[in-house]
């Protein structure tokens, strides 16, 4: 994983590749061969927990989060099943992610998913410095906008799960355009920047 920053011209362009800044951050010094077992041991503690139908890429996305720490990764990972059941997050995937504000918030908030990377990774790229949170909020409420923010994270793993080069991959690619992007604390963005960060870091590392 890493950031990479780029500046050209008056904008700047921030790459990053990890579904949350949590895995990006993670390091292990573990061999290959230690994280299939430390994997191995993940699957059969979720098994034994009677949580059905969970693919090893996720499960391997939580150690990383968790610097491979089984138990830790466990405990994140339930949370997680435990948050997905309460906010009813997989008939997201039973709608095909499509979102009935969408054209709202791709008004306000310019955004294209661009196929992938020569490595596979899903590229998502977004012009963040034309996005006015006070006009959004003025046609979708927080919990809609936060809602549509769980659609991208889920369609996001979704591209990486069928991506046509590197299928079962766990990284993605972010470009985000900051030009014109205040420096001015808002708190209405802060708290939605906030609640969104939250929810990348607990269930979707």
């Amino acid at each position: 994983a890493e950031i990479v920053l780029a500046s050209s011209f008056d904008f700047l362009f921030i790459c990053t590749r990890a579904l949350s800044f949590q895995s990006l951050m993670t390091k292990t010094n573990l061999t290959e061969v230690q994280q299939e077992e430390r994997l191995v041991e993940l699957v059969k503690a979720v098994d034994e927990a009677g949580i059905e139908g969970i693919d090893r890429i996720d499960l391997r996305r939580f150690l990383r989060a968790r610097s491979f720490d089984v138990s830790k990764a466990l405990a994140q990972f339930q949370k997680a099943h435990e948050w997905r059941a309460v906010n009813q997050v997989d008939s997201l995937q039973a709608d095909s992610f499509l979102d009935a504000h969408e054209d709202v918030y791709s008004c306000i908030t310019p955004h294209v998913y661009k196929g992938f990377d020569k490595s596979g990774f899903p590229i998502y790229i977004e012009q963040s410095g034309r996005v006015d949170i006070h006009k959004l909020l003025k046609q979708l409420s927080s919990d809609l906008v936060i809602r549509r923010h769980i659609r991208h994270m889920e369609l996001q793993v979704e591209r990486m799960r069928t991506s046509p080069s590197a299928p079962g991959i766990e990284k993605q690619t972010v470009i985000l355009d900051v030009n014109g992007l205040s420096l001015a604390p808002n708190s209405e963005a802060l708290s939605l920047f906030r609640a969104t960060l939250d929810i990348d870091q607990n269930y979707y590392p």
